[in-house]
């Protein structure tokens, strides 16, 4: 880190020095901070399993309404049987 420094030329500023001697993170935003964090893999793994929640519950509720329309028509031919019988 020793370099020599060039005396000649327009003196540094405050900024420009604190910006040589610790380079700024690509996160951070000069007056505002740190900017946001990406998402941990906990975070990541989490959001997977929900996704994946989502998509079996979706599928779940849709073979119920499958069921329930069987079921239906089920019932409706079993009324049938029933009067034909009685005939």
């Amino acid at each position: 880190m020793k370099e020599k420094v060039d005396i000649e030329g327009p003196p540094m500023t405050f900024y420009e020095i604190i910006d040589f001697l610790l380079p700024p993170r690509s996160s951070y935003v000069r007056g505002r901070g740190p900017g946001p964090k990406p998402p941990s893999k906990a975070q990541q793994v989490v959001k997977e399993q929900f996704k994946e929640a989502e998509e079996r519950a979706k599928a779940a509720e849709k073979m119920n309404e499958e069921l329930h329309k069987q079921m239906e028509e089920l019932k409706a031919r079993q009324t049938m049987m029933e009067i034909f019988e009685k005939l």
